[in-house]
């Protein structure tokens, strides 16, 4: 009878399924890589505990647009955030949604007709494509004729456009003009010619469409978003010199971004520039589409704090409070690049 093993072994070990460490009299490998990556692992985690215990000096609210949506957030007796409104902006609404729909087909439309010019022929995507703008373009139609909103707001439009001599339908109806082109390069698509000529004069013609669509757009969203924060700033006391904001912008169009624009009017109105005297009061945080759809408006207050607490590391460590904003190294880069250019001239 086989005596048994101690408390840490069975019976007999199984060399394919104990582990080599065990029979192994090698000391493990340290090497500076590894002791690198466990250092940074260990320091971000660190700094994600410190950041999180972070207080928030001087910041009463915060106001974060995700979305199309805003929310207000205030600081309660324990020094915790917590939400007290939220509201929906314009954005998300079924007016600005029916202006930014035509402009995407318009969009779109340029897309597959530059990309027919190109090709020189018709092809099986080009014609599937085309068919749903004109089948988008016609759910559109319906909802001018269904919803008294909507019509409102394209009769304001078409007037807008009527005067143009650009635009080839007689009333300036923008969905005619779009419906009349799709239907066109349908027609057109397999002769160069044709469509070279038919794609010039669509961008002429869309060209003050969009225009159009832009300027209704963007007075339809900063309007009411100014109805919301005005609200809540009679309700909640908002001192703007208190307040951040977070902006949550898709890696894309982000450039002069109005929502941006209307922040950041909000605090010349009260004499304050943002990253004035070291301190951002707006923060644009920029995610791929993918992020922006599942991040949570808690994440978003943990970024704020990770950035309180790098501030009051740059301001001991390199006497900026921004100074972490930017990579460390940089200010040695123009020195270390002269001469090693990859490119010979």
């Amino acid at each position: 009878m086989e005596k048994p093993g101690g408390i840490f072994l069975p019976n007999k070990p199984n060399h394919q399924t104990t582990s080599p460490r065990f029979f192994s009299n090698k000391p493990q490998t340290v090497t500076c890589l590894n002791i690198s990556q466990q250092l940074s692992k260990q320091f971000l985690q660190s700094h994600e505990h410190y950041a999180s215990q972070t207080p928030l000096v001087g910041i009463d609210h915060v106001i974060i647009y995700h979305k199309g949506n805003l929310s207000l957030w205030n600081k309660n007796s324990i020094n915790d955030l917590e939400l007290i409104a939220r509201r929906n902006t314009p954005a998300v609404k079924e007016a600005y949604q029916f202006i930014k729909s035509l402009s995407h087909c318009s969009v779109w439309l340029s897309m597959v007709m530059q990309s027919l010019q190109e090709k020189k022929a018709m092809t099986p995507y080009h014609y599937r494509d085309i068919q749903q703008i004109i089948c988008c373009l016609n759910q559109l139609k319906l909802l001018v004729s269904d919803q008294e909103l909507i019509a409102k707001l394209y009769e304001q439009l078409c007037e807008s456009t009527a005067p143009n001599d650009t635009l080839s339908t007689a009333k300036g109806d923008p969905i005619d003009l779009l419906l009349s082109f799709a239907i066109q390069a349908l027609s057109k698509g397999n002769n160069e010619q044709e469509m070279k000529s038919l794609l010039q004069s669509f961008l002429k013609s869309s060209q003050e469409l969009n225009t159009h669509c832009a300027s209704y757009a963007t007075k339809i969203q900063l309007q009411g978003m100014h109805r919301i924060l005005l609200d809540w700033t009679d309700k909640h006391l908002i001192q703007v010199k208190n307040t951040r904001v977070l902006i949550v912008v898709a890696s894309g169009p982000r450039e002069q971004l109005i929502e941006r624009q209307y922040f950041e009017e909000m605090l010349a109105k009260q004499n304050l520039k943002n990253d004035e005297q070291g301190i951002r009061y707006i923060h644009c945080i920029e995610m791929l589409p993918q992020q922006i759809a599942t991040v949570t408006d808690k994440e978003l207050i943990g970024f704020l704090q990770q950035h309180e607490l790098n501030s009051s590391i740059g301001k001991n460590m390199l006497n900026n409070p921004l100074g972490m904003d930017k990579d460390v190294l940089s200010e040695h880069a123009p020195e270390a690049l002269k001469g090693i250019c990859p490119f010979k001239h």
